[in-house]
């Protein structure tokens, strides 16, 4: 389980002793569960209820025992259940994941399903190329999902601008070569880019003709230092996953940025953060040096959410500068947890996770949950990068997957 949104790829959290899994996420963020056999991208939102469970039956997920999220794929036949579907059932799916092309057979039934709700997002991935670009095509004509993961090469990604209602994109890009510029797509407003290894380099002008976003998200090893950030003007969420030993551009590009999260073995000077004063989110890798660290907290008063992500490089260990965020609510730690007698003296946490070896030291825990008894305590498993809120919580069971959230406040 991951909130793809804050932790794509870097943190999964696992279940803790009372085999519940609990993840901060916010109204808006993309949630990535998969069961046994069936994986799922959807919108965290105000519909979701307080406690869920996720239960997988044959290709479908229920949540409570509604239909919520159907997978179409190859290996399996859908005929059956597609012929004895309920139309008003249909009114609860929220996601659907296609991984091959679409049969004939089906096409009547999901046109039938558009029709009662066509605002269902979709999780598409084929490699295919014929088969992709026919699902891309159908599908834009009768769904308008708001959001959309989808699986493409560079002569289908025009076929995006057919999805007119989507506000929230994520591309993972196939060709080992890279287009020039993205096209235009002037309704999406959060962009999210997963980008093979063998691209090296981001052209200049690649987003040049989308300066309306208001959120980025990169998923790579690339030289992101030619891009043009003068035309990324309105951004206020930036997040850089995997980025090796590249510069952080300087702050003056983000007049209003809100939101930064890097990760990977990144040179994170200090001086180009220097103007970022109004940052409520920070994800920084641990490689940051500790008075390097220190230095970046004392210039963010007003930082609510703080991820430190594990590399090869561990530099962090001391918590104690903390203590000056006010405002600091949730806490998230992968790799390697330093000095945690240093976040006792965090009170006002509302939740923090750290590396599911810290557990295992039970004398530890206790300690830890004795000095914070109001927050949420419980493990995560970082993926190693090479060198508003509620909470999400799910108790792993035979039968399938639980969560639940809390909200803590009307902003979120």
């Amino acid at each position: 389980m991951q909130n793809w949104s804050r932790s794509m790829l870097s943190a999964s959290f696992n279940s803790d002793s009372g085999n519940m899994n609990t993840l901060p996420a916010k109204n808006g963020d993309i949630l990535y569960f998969r069961t046994e056999n069936i994986e799922i991208l959807t919108k965290c939102n105000e519909a979701l209820p307080d406690t869920f469970q996720l239960r997988e039956k044959d290709t479908l997920i229920y949540l409570n025992e509604k239909l919520f999220g159907l997978l179409i794929d190859s290996s399996r036949d859908m005929l059956p259940w597609f012929k004895q579907m309920s139309l008003s059932e249909m009114k609860n799916l929220q996601s659907i994941t296609i991984t091959s092309f679409i049969p004939d057979s089906y096409l009547k039934y999901l046109d039938a399903i558009a029709k009662v709700n066509p605002v269902i997002d979709f999780l598409i991935y084929n490699n295919d190329e014929p088969a992709n670009s026919n699902n891309l095509r159908w599908i834009s004509q009768r769904f308008r999902p708001e959001f959309l993961h989808v699986s493409i090469n560079n002569q289908e990604i025009g076929l995006l601008k057919n999805f007119t209602n989507v506000k929230i994109l994520s591309i993972e890009l196939t060709d080992s070569t890279i287009p020039e510029i993205i096209p235009s797509l002037p309704g999406v407003s959060e962009l999210t880019l997963m980008l093979k290894n063998q691209i090296r380099v981001l052209t200049p002008d690649f987003f040049i003709l989308n300066p309306q976003l208001t959120s980025l998200s990169i998923y790579s090893n690339s030289d992101i230092t030619k891009i043009n950030w003068n035309s990324l003007q309105k951004l206020e969420t930036l997040r850089l996953y995997g980025i090796d030993s590249i510069k952080f551009p300087k702050s003056a590009f983000f007049p209003r940025l809100k939101t930064l999260l890097v990760s990977g073995n990144t040179d994170l000077p200090y001086d180009n953060l220097l103007g970022l004063h109004h940052l409520k989110e920070l994800g920084i890798p641990s490689s940051v040096p500790q008075d390097v660290f220190n230095e970046v907290i004392r210039n963010q008063p007003e930082l609510e959410y703080l991820q430190l992500t594990g590399n090869d490089t561990f530099l962090i260990n001391d918590y104690s500068i903390l203590e000056q965020l006010k405002k600091l609510r949730y806490l998230i730690i992968t790799e390697q947890s330093g000095e945690v007698n240093t976040i006792h003296p965090l009170k006002r946490l509302t939740f923090l996770s750290l590396p599911e070896e810290f557990f295992e030291d039970s004398l530890k825990v206790v300690a830890l949950k004795k000095a914070l008894p109001d927050t949420v305590i419980v493990p995560n498993q970082g993926f190693c990068m090479g060198s508003g809120w509620l909470l999400i919580f799910v108790p792993l069971v035979a039968i399938g997957v639980f969560a639940g959230k809390k909200y803590f406040s009307k902003a979120a």
